[in-house]
């Protein structure tokens, strides 16, 4: 869970408050340190656009929109004059081999309390960057740091890449319609195929989505 610390900040372009001068990665160490990336209706918080690289959490576009949701919440709480949250950085506990001899218990949050000395545990960061109709969300691993300025670059890329391909269908009455009955439905089987339909509306972003990366690894 994010502490006090943990950088929720009024402003919901990251980059202004970077500082661009962290350690450069290769190219490979930079592509596997992405976990997950999800393109949000703003006035929802649905997914539109998904793409999963490695994910350790609730693997369902609702258990990340419920995520995204906790944290701006979170945010509220503790401003409420704020509008947004730009990033949080928060603590996976690391999975323990059944062999490992370390014993632990599981509280109501799924966190791993340790009993013994509580090994090294990934860091992860959900950076955002934001519009009226849109909400950009990115996960990425930061337990090794290094080149932070590109993931600020790529998020802002993947916002206007994405804006300007869809501009039209995001303006649309029917997705409108759609987004507005899958946020007020209970879950059932017809609330996932309409969902499973809104996303299949921007699939086609997964080919630009490649184009972004290459650009944010290669400006440098």
């Amino acid at each position: 869970m994010p502490t006090k610390d943990d950088h929720v900040f009024p402003n919901t372009t990251p980059k202004n408050i970077r500082k661009r001068n962290s350690i450069c990665l290769t190219d490979d160490a930079f592509r596997k340190r992405l976990k997950r990336l999800n393109i949000q209706d703003a006035r929802t918080g649905l997914s539109l656009f998904e793409h999963v690289w490695s994910w350790r959490g609730n693997p369902s576009l609702d258990g990340v929109d419920a995520l995204v949701a906790t944290f701006h919440q979170f945010a509220a709480t503790i401003d409420k004059s704020r509008v947004g949250v730009s990033r949080v950085i928060f603590e996976l506990p690391t999975e323990l081999s059944k062999h490992s001899g370390r014993q632990g218990a599981r509280n109501n949050q799924n966190h791993l309390r340790l009993k013994t000395k509580m090994p090294l545990q990934e860091r992860m960061e959900m950076v955002v960057t934001s519009t009226p109709s849109l909400r950009i969300v990115l996960f990425h691993d930061i337990t090794k740091a290094g080149d932070m300025e590109k993931i600020d670059d790529l998020v802002v890329d993947v916002r206007e890449e994405f804006e300007s391909m869809f501009q039209a269908e995001l303006e649309e009455n029917e997705l409108i319609d759609m987004l507005t009955k899958v946020y007020q439905s209970n879950p059932s089987d017809e609330r996932n195929r309409l969902y499973k339909e809104i996303g299949g509306k921007f699939i086609k972003f997964e080919a630009l989505l490649s184009q972004c990366i290459q650009r944010s690894i290669t400006k440098f």
